[in-house]
């Protein structure tokens, strides 16, 4: 009670009314409904970047190895773990690498989404 004895002194003045607190609900939703597909997006491109960077890395230890050992070098296709959305196609027959820094033709293809990256196997290094 306050010294007036109004029992309601001072309750207008604390706190945020249900609009407001509704508005600002509605807002972050709007806010999180817009950032969640983009952070989808990146993250597959993110992922979509590593795998093409293992396999590229793959391909570089599988040309060492054929000329280390003076003998060719099938690559398999289990080489590098593939993180989930990210799709591989593999050329057929499986990739060769040769003693003399050559390789069977083909390219090794990864997608994620509508991104694709292709990987060259085959040519001169």
């Amino acid at each position: 009670m306050s010294a007036t004895g109004d029992r309601c002194a001072g309750l207008h003045e604390a706190g945020f009314t249900l609009i407001e607190m509704l508005v600002t609900v509605g807002i972050m939703a709007l806010g999180a409904g817009l950032a969640f597909p983009m952070l989808q997006q990146r993250l597959a491109r993110q992922g979509l970047d590593e795998a093409t960077h293992d396999m590229a890395l793959a391909l570089a230890r599988a040309r060492a190895q054929a000329l280390a050992s003076g003998a060719p070098v099938r690559l398999e296709r289990t080489a590098v773990a593939m993180p989930s959305g990210v799709t591989l196609t593999w050329p057929h027959p499986e990739p060769v690498l040769y003693p003399d820094g050559s390789a069977s033709q083909g390219a090794i293809t990864l997608s994620a989404g509508t991104t694709v990256r292709s990987l060259p196997v085959g040519g001169q290094p």
